[in-house]
């Protein structure tokens, strides 16, 4: 709020006012999709004069190209209805305009609104329009047809991965799944597509290197909130691969992260974190473990589901309970969970008593604890160091040791936490440091975790992605609510002779290109009514190794073909990447089962 504060004081011409206006709306976004009122009250006022400014310049004679793409969006998505009602066919033709004017990214919606409606010529040759203005949207959605024989093309692997390389190179916060899907591609984790090994690596190259970039892209998919991302980047701190480090802080801070942006299995990775704790980092909590467990289940996720029956059948953060562990293990057996159906076998007897404390003890030191030895062990074995991307999290110029800060989603190596060590690439160098840089490890690993369990208590509770970064807090002054206009204008109603039959895509869910669909509330009034809840309708994912994968593109809400913004006849086309192309691999009983 600050910084939007900051900025609209420095406002000095439209092009400015609509950059802030775009802000707000991306604000409004982040912290509100899941719902919540927009209660606070200069929020209201500048999510009000944001729309203002939006439909004012896109209705001017001598428009802005993004003012237009702006209000398609708006229209498309119907997120306002009591100032801009739902207009697909109106949206298509912001959408159309902007994109003749110069603003790319109206390419990707253009290509969408044609795919839908099955015109696929006509989708291809806008997002060919889109690749040859460096669209990342239309060159990733183009590397992916020639990867999968879409849109009537035939497959081709080296024109595909090198589309989807430029596609990863030009990754950003409005499409982050480029970085992501490429990563893993080298990481050599989708097995859907039998793509020649020496187009990802070439023969000359080693192993260590590939492996080294799929990391450098995932990383940076996750330094852009790409939640998937971030979900790997904990996996991969967890069990130390793709060169990772084994750093259970870390894991536990990405896990975080991908929790607050709607990733389930998320969830069930801190809850099987807490279940056991991680010695010299963080005690065991058999309390944030339920808690955890609990909240992925109730969003259907069979693993735990299967959980929930455990702890409730040992009594892990929760009173001992046979029946209700019956109750969750149904659950979980409805939807082919076989550790399920095997307790509840085992539990038929009505007096059953179920697992005993001491047996859950010797399974966790078998199965999880032994697990995240074997990545310790072999994290030291190669010479790696706890890694802490403090220029994400304590500010730039943090950095220790080497004092190596790197590029975003590289790695800044700092010294382990056993003892005084300098970088070097992140390998160990025993001896070389004194006693300085081991107390200034120390230290850092105490503002590590202390910032860790302020993260875990956060997504406990529910919080959606907060900036961590930001110390300050909203300036009280005058300044902090900007004056509402005097006028309104209306938006600017264009009927165009060759307009697209009357459908539009929906809104992209993404930073910049979608304000989700809202209802008012009871808040502060505003020329919108008395306040706004949003919902985000994002489908959640499941976890990359099991197969299921990340949204296809920088759009996947449901799209109409009613050019006066009825919801009937609704798509939701390639909402996931399954829907593409890839079909989704049979999870494994070790990837159900909590205590595996």
């Amino acid at each position: 709020m600050a910084s939007l504060a900051a900025q609209y004081e420095r406002a000095r011409n439209d092009g400015q006012r609509l950059t802030w206006a775009k802000q707000v709306l991306k604000y409004v976004e982040r912290n509100f999709a899941d719902g919540t009122k927009i209660s606070e009250p200069n929020l209201v006022k500048w999510t009000d004069e944001a729309i203002s400014i939006i439909t004012a310049n896109a209705s001017s004679p001598r428009p802005e190209p993004e003012a237009l793409f702006l209000r398609g969006d708006l229209q498309a998505s119907g997120a306002f209805p009591t100032y801009l009602a739902k207009n697909l066919k109106e949206a298509f033709n912001d959408f159309e305009l902007s994109a003749r004017m110069g603003w790319a990214p109206s390419w990707f919606r253009i290509g969408r609104d044609y795919e839908v409606l099955g015109d696929l010529a006509r989708a291809r040759d806008a997002y060919e329009r889109g690749v040859h203005v460096a669209d990342v949207g239309c060159i990733y959605r183009m590397g992916m047809a020639n990867l999968l024989a879409q849109l009537e093309l035939p497959t081709s692997y080296p024109r595909a991965i090198a589309i989807l390389r430029d596609a990863a190179d030009k990754a950003d916060l409005d499409t982050p799944q480029p970085a992501y899907i490429y990563g893993m591609l080298l990481a050599g984790e989708f097995s859907h597509v039998d793509i020649p090994s020496h187009l990802l690596r070439p023969a000359n190259e080693p192993v260590s290197a590939t492996e080294d970039e799929a990391r450098r892209r995932i990383q940076r998919a996750a330094y852009l909130n790409f939640a998937p991302a971030q979900f790997k980047c904990g996996w991969l701190f967890e069990y130390a691969q793709l060169g990772c480090a084994f750093d259970p802080l870390l894991s536990v801070q990405y896990y975080s992260l991908a929790s607050q942006g709607g990733e389930v299995e998320a969830d069930m990775a801190l809850s099987k974190w807490f279940l056991c704790g991680a010695e010299s980092f963080f005690e065991k909590n058999e309390q944030l473990a339920y808690t955890f467990a609990d909240k992925a289940a109730r969003k259907g996720l069979a693993s735990a589901e299967f959980a929930l029956g455990y702890y409730h059948e040992v009594g892990v953060g929760t009173e001992r309970n046979v029946e209700l562990a019956r109750k969750w293990y149904r659950k979980a057996a409805a939807k082919d969970n076989t550790d399920a159906r095997e307790r509840l076998q085992a539990l038929q007897a009505p007096q059953a008593l179920g697992i005993s404390r001491q047996q859950h003890e010797a399974v966790m030191d078998d199965k999880l604890v032994r697990k995240r030895t074997q990545a310790k062990m072999l994290s030291d074995r190669e010479g790696r160091s706890p890694v802490f991307e403090r220029d994400q999290y304590l500010g730039a110029g943090a950095s220790t040791g080497s004092g190596q800060g790197g590029s975003a989603g590289q790695r800044r190596p700092s010294g382990p936490v056993n003892g005084p060590t300098n970088t070097n690439n992140g390998r160990l160098a025993p001896n070389a440091a004194g006693a300085s840089d081991f107390k200034s490890n120390n230290n850092n690993l105490e503002l590590s975790r202390k910032k860790t369990m302020k993260m875990v208590e956060e997504t406990a509770a529910g919080r959606k992605r907060p900036n961590y970064g930001f110390e300050g807090r909203p300036r009280r002054d005058a300044s902090t609510a900007p004056s509402m206009p005097t006028t309104s204008a209306a938006p600017k109603q264009q009927t165009r002779p060759d307009g697209p039959p009357a459908a539009s895509a929906a809104p992209a869910p993404t930073h910049a290109g979608r304000i989700p669909s809202g209802t008012q509330g009871a808040s502060t009034a505003g020329r919108h009514g008395t306040g706004y809840t949003l919902n985000d309708g994002r489908s959640s994912h499941s976890k990359p190794q099991s197969g299921t994968l990340p949204p296809s593109s920088n759009t996947s809400a449901a799209n109409s073909k009613q050019s006066s913004g009825s919801d009937d006849a609704s798509k939701k086309p390639y909402n996931t990447f399954a829907e593409m192309g890839f079909a989704p691999q049979k999870q494994s009983k070790k990837d159900e089962c909590v205590i595996c």
